[in-house]
């Protein structure tokens, strides 16, 4: 007599029992059982390219803003006039929210 048992365990483990029984007859009976359980588990993992990307992302960003900072900024204090004065983008000192002061100055803001 053999029995295959399969029990299922958690999310990716598989236990497999095998019991095998046998009997023998002739003067004495004899009986022997063997139980044999191997548990498998698998694993998966995953790998999200888009942090590779964000970084790759990130250093041309840096790269590619240091460069045009500097370039402009050179070129800002020469004959060329690359940017005006009134420029408050890849300024120096000058931003988005000194941009609104001025303009807010220019109106007769109190």
């Amino acid at each position: 007599m053999v029995t295959n048992l399969t029990t299922r365990l958690p999310r990716g483990c598989i236990s497999h029992t095998h019991t095998h029984t046998h009997t023998h007859t002739r003067k004495h009976t004899h009986t022997h059982t063997h139980t044999h359980t191997h548990t498998h588990t698998h694993t998966h993992t995953h790998t999200h390219t888009h942090t590779h990307t964000h970084t790759h992302t990130h250093v041309f960003h840096t790269h590619t803003h240091t460069h045009t900072h500097t370039h402009t900024h050179t070129h800002t204090h020469t004959s060329f006039n690359f940017l005006s004065v009134r420029q408050h983008g890849f300024r120096e000192g000058r931003s988005t929210v000194t941009n609104l002061l001025e303009f807010y100055d220019e109106r007769g803001g109190s």
